[in-house]
């Protein structure tokens, strides 16, 4: 199965956050955030995930979290890069078939009902967003 954000749109509150307040603000319940670095609250000492805000970086993260909003109820679609590049990538992810469908056969059966967490990693070149890849996931 296939989704498109143009699909979800009915349905689904996008949030769209750089690092910082992002996921801080009102997402508890997420198993990862992002203040400056994408952590994970099972494992908080890992910090290999991290792209300090400086020139000359290698690589990028993002967080993709669909959930229902704390407050409403109502389904959202949490978008959070770490850098511009990040969120370019995590942007790429949600929008282009091809990394969906690649993720799709991976998932466990039914994560179309489920929430989803994924972190994305994306190695920059030429100073560009590379091909973003789903380095961790979590599904409740």
């Amino acid at each position: 199965m296939t989704l498109h954000v143009p699909e979800l749109a009915p349905y689904v509150l996008p949030r769209l956050f750089g690092a910082g307040r992002a996921i801080t603000h009102g997402f508890s319940m997420f198993e990862y955030f992002c203040p400056y670095e994408v952590i994970d609250r099972q494992n908080p000492e890992r910090r290999d995930w991290a792209a300090p805000m400086a020139s000359g970086l290698t690589e990028d993260y993002a967080l993709i979290a669909r959930a229902p909003e704390p407050e409403t109820g109502q389904l959202m679609l949490v978008i959070a890069g770490l850098g511009e590049k990040g969120s370019a990538a995590a942007l790429e992810f949600v929008t282009n078939p091809k990394y969906l469908d690649q993720f799709a056969v991976q998932a466990p059966p039914g994560w179309e009902r489920r929430n989803i967490e994924l972190v994305i990693k994306s190695n920059l070149v030429n100073d560009d967003w590379g091909e973003p890849r789903v380095v961790a996931s979590h599904f409740w």
